[in-house]
């Protein structure tokens, strides 16, 4: 079953409890997909992203950002990060979606329980074990290749930034070796797309530090 990049993202970060950061790194990872699908195209992190294909997805979490970018003014990579940070009910509608079409995908099972029988608190079980055989690929994908796929260097890097790494990488060797791939690549910069996610997830940080969220996002 392939799975998108946000759809990866997620579902590895499925029951962290810091969770703002989780959800915009999850729309940071909307718009990496759709610069890997060619729906946008971004040049520079200091120049506006340009809509090349406005065509649904027929993915929702996909279709709500590129709604957005066709009826609002254009804008940089960040300064879309912080249109969608500073609007928390879009945020939680994108993360959402991207569950729910987990669930239709049958990765994720929904369970609801009843919390003394006044509400009931959803929880989403990996009954198949797909976080492992995502983190089994990526492994495969980083330690095989001299020039790893970009999809999979998008999600080593959210993984960091969230300090997820230590959860999927089970042994120090593994997780040494990682941390040793990441600065590789930042060494490296040869890849101008690469320069521009490290960026772009730098700037997540200064957004979260420029407009700070009191209310918790799902």
């Amino acid at each position: 079953m392939i799975l998108t990049l946000p759809e990866q993202f997620k579902l590895l970060s499925l029951n962290k409890k810091e969770n703002k950061h989780i959800s915009i790194s999850a729309v940071s990872a909307c718009l990496f997909q759709l610069i890997l699908s060619h729906k946008i195209e971004l040049t520079s992190i200091k120049e506006n992203i340009i809509l090349k294909n406005s065509a649904p997805t027929h993915k929702d979490y996909l279709d709500i950002i590129l709604n957005h970018m066709i009826h609002e003014s254009p804008r940089k990579f960040n300064e879309w990060v912080q249109y969608f940070y500073i609007n928390p009910y879009i945020t939680t509608k994108i993360n959402l979606s991207i569950v729910d079409n987990l669930v239709n995908k049958q990765v994720l099972t929904k369970k609801e329980n009843n919390i003394f029988f006044l509400f009931k608190k959803k929880k989403y079980i990996d009954y198949l074990d797909t976080q492992n055989i995502i983190i089994k690929n990526l492994k495969e994908d980083l330690f095989s290749k001299e020039q790893p796929h970009e999809n999979s260097i998008f999600l080593l890097l959210l993984l960091e930034k969230n300090n997820l790494l230590n959860k999927f990488m089970l042994y120090n060797n593994d997780l040494n070796e990682i941390k040793s791939k990441i600065s590789s690549f930042e060494e490296r910069n040869e890849n101008q797309l690469l320069e521009l996610c490290k960026n772009s997830i730098f700037e997540v940080d200064n957004i979260k530090a420029s407009y700070p969220i009191s209310k918790n996002i799902k």
